[in-house]
């Protein structure tokens, strides 16, 4: 059996895991956004390479909330390979 303060530890960190995968959500809309706007009409190239920037970096947001999962149930997880 798991020790009240396992259970504890599992439902921080479930709690936490699941604020991080909601800030994942966020960063994929405007993805959607971004990469939606670009296929709307004709663009220069520079409108274009906006586009790319603001997708690169939305694309970051997402693994940097990744990563921060992976801590969450590391420490939830101790010993464990994540």
């Amino acid at each position: 059996m798991f020790s009240d303060e396992q259970i504890e530890m599992s439902r921080h960190t479930a709690i936490e895991m699941s604020r991080e995968l909601h800030k994942t959500a966020q960063p994929l809309t405007v993805l959607q956004g971004v990469l939606e706007l670009a296929l709307q009409k004709a663009h220069t190239v520079e409108d274009y390479r906006q586009y790319c920037e603001r997708a690169i970096a939305e694309l970051q947001r997402v693994g940097e909330s990744f990563n921060q999962v992976r801590k969450l149930l590391r420490s939830g997880f101790k010993g464990a390979r994540i």
